[in-house]
């Protein structure tokens, strides 16, 4: 079987994702539908364009007992990239009212404090790297859906202090390039781990069965275990750490756009 192939047999069709894109999409058009502007359902379709390769791609079924690697993209996708561009597609104006209330604000206000939100987006992102959560991840389907869980709801965490739709909640400038800035030191060392370490750090790749038939093709390809599993780590050094840049580079245009605003406003009031 060819890598076309796989690919083209791996679709998962009747996937509960579907649902929870449908109930999400409903909701947000529900609820906001007089808020939002183009660029907000930009995001919007963004967020649920990766859930679904995420979650119903042949890079989930890959990622469910395959390859380590197709497991580190779903990983960096459903914690990075998801939660990221969902943030983005929230109008400012109607969460900056409902943060107004003093339950919600306080706990916008516990979520802004930066430490909360790197070690939810770097601890999970540890965590499931241990060789007893990943193999539960894989063995037992109860695990590995608190597992999706836990890296979207992590990455809301993670990237709040940054891209809060409520704009008192957001890092300065300085301090959020920090914050990115110490994140992409948190993947780079996971990174480097998985890439040369001689440990197998999710052993039940190897011996997880095999319903399509197509671990033959696989290891023909050359990804054997130990290639997939530096692979995988590759994946978790580079590309990872350009979401982190590309993020600073975002909050540092937007720090210079504020300035300027405010320097044109100081020049008009002059």
């Amino acid at each position: 079987m060819t890598f076309t192939e796989i690919l083209s047999e791996s679709w998962r069709w009747s996937s509960w994702a579907w649902l929870v894109v449908a109930v999400v999409v409903a909701a947000y058009l529900r609820l906001l539908w007089r808020q939002f502007a183009p660029r907000h359902l930009g995001y919007l379709s963004l967020a649920v364009l990766v859930f679904l390769v995420a979650m119903v791609s042949p890079v989930a079924t890959l990622a469910d007992g395959y390859l380590f690697s197709a497991h580190m993209v779903q990983h960096l996708l459903l914690l990075l990239i998801v939660p990221m561009m969902f943030m983005l597609a929230l109008p400012q104006r109607p969460l900056t009212r409902l943060f107004a209330r003093s339950g919600f604000d306080r706990f916008g206000q516990a979520l802004a404090y930066p430490p909360v939100g790197w070690l939810c987006g770097i601890g999970v992102m540890w965590v499931w790297h241990l060789p007893p959560c990943c193999d539960g991840s894989l063995l037992n389907p109860g695990i590995a859906l608190l597992k999706i869980m836990s890296l979207v709801l992590a990455g809301f965490a993670f990237w709040w202090p940054v891209f809060s739709p409520v704009v008192r909640y957001r890092c300065p400038a300085e301090g959020a390039v920090m914050y990115l800035f110490s994140g992409c030191l948190g993947c780079t060392l996971l990174g480097i781990f998985l890439t040369f370490t001689t440990k197998t750090v999710c052993p039940a790749y190897a011996t997880f069965g095999d319903p399509l038939a197509i671990r033959p093709s696989l290891l023909a390809m050359g990804l054997t275990p130990s290639v997939d599993q530096q692979l995988g780590g590759l994946l978790m050094w580079v590309p990872a750490c350009t979401i982190y840049l590309s993020s600073i580079i975002a909050v540092l245009r937007r720090w210079y756009r504020v300035s300027e605003e405010q320097e044109n406003e100081q020049t008009i009031s002059a």
